[in-house]
């Protein structure tokens, strides 16, 4: 990843080899994303998605916007990037640079939950749901990055970059190990296991495990606790039978609009 000669507001992802006939599906990728951002105007959201592709011999790269440097904290001499797994809480020998409240944990679910469903809704899967491909920052108001679309697919293509879903550890769906390509309900899967893990388990790994929910979710009632922990359930279920996007997003709101951190994509510079 480098910037792009001559706009420094903007980098350029080089791919190790050309990925030959991929520039329509790509293509397409690019045209989707302006659907799906519609419905998360005025949420404090910086929507990651490709602006134009470089094609030598075949698909090369592509050009998007840059991070904004609210997504990093300084540790040290360092610079490092905030990704999500950064929300969960765990002892450690030194103190970060900022805190996360139970209220930014439930704001971040509700503005994957968000995201995701705007991607549904315009017949796309995300494809790569893991700690590592969202960042967030959690003064002045949760705002959330959404980066690294490489998994991405319209449905009834390939992804463009015509790899295998991506299969982070402790992320890949025991009902489908070994798909060909990503899948919605995969995606219900993984949202699933990510809510779960921020809201009930407040740990990296664990499995979806409804009995865990004895009581009320941190900022919500007991009966919305009561119908969380039955999508739970249901997620932790077969194929085909995980709740839609739209299902959790009714029970765990929207957050209050904010101004977004950008009107154009942001990008992971690591």
């Amino acid at each position: 990843m480098h910037e792009l000669e001559g706009d420094p507001s903007r980098v350029v992802k080089q791919f190790g080899r050309s990925i030959p006939g991929a520039e329509e599906d790509f293509q397409r990728l690019v045209e989707a994303g302006h659907e799906i951002a519609k419905p998360l105007a005025g949420l404090p959201i910086a929507f990651c998605w490709p602006e134009e592709a470089i094609v030598r011999s075949g698909l090369s790269g592509y050009v998007m916007p840059k991070l904004d440097p609210r997504f990093y904290y300084d540790f040290g001499e360092e610079r490092r990037l905030r990704t999500l797994d950064h929300a969960i809480p765990k002892r450690t020998a030194f103190s970060l640079p900022f805190t996360v409240s139970d209220a930014d944990r439930l704001t971040l679910v509700q503005l994957v939950a968000a995201f995701l469903e705007s991607m549904h809704g315009s017949g796309v899967v995300y494809g790569d749901l893991s700690w590592g491909n969202f960042s967030f920052d959690p003064n002045s108001g949760v705002h959330l990055a959404v980066y690294d679309v490489d998994s991405s697919r319209l449905l009834g293509s390939r992804s463009f970059t015509r790899q295998a879903p991506a299969s982070t550890a402790d992320w890949d769906d025991p009902e489908a190990p070994d798909l060909p390509v990503a899948t919605l309900d995969a995606d219900r899967y993984k949202f699933a296991l990510l809510a779960y893990r921020l809201l009930v388990a407040h740990n990296f790994d664990g499995r979806i495990d409804p009995a865990r929910i004895t009581g009320q979710i941190s900022g919500l009632g007991p009966e919305d606790s009561r119908q969380l922990k039955a999508l739970w359930t249901r997620a932790a279920g077969p194929r085909g039978t995980r709740p839609q996007l739209a299902e959790w997003t009714r029970l765990l709101g929207r957050p209050t609009p904010a101004p977004l951190v950008t009107v154009r994509a942001a990008v992971n510079e690591t």
